[in-house]
């Protein structure tokens, strides 16, 4: 999560799978078109939503952009 000035405030640490959240296997997706959550910010939370069915086993991509 950054702030309004652009720094890093947050961070997801996805090292060891028995304390990091499910969010450690989601991947930014290549092309907008692979993507199957959306991803946006309410004041300091991040929501994750998808915007397909997803079944069992389908890996997680987010576009975050083109700069990403």
């Amino acid at each position: 999560v950054a702030n309004k000035d652009g720094e890093t405030k947050h961070y997801i640490d996805g090292k060891n799978k028995e304390t990091s959240s499910w969010l450690r296997y989601t991947n930014c997706a290549c092309t907008i078109d692979e993507e199957n959550l959306d991803v946006f910010q309410y004041n300091y939370e991040i929501y994750y939503v998808t915007n397909q069915c997803i079944k069992p086993g389908t890996e997680l991509l987010v576009w975050y952009g083109d700069s990403y």
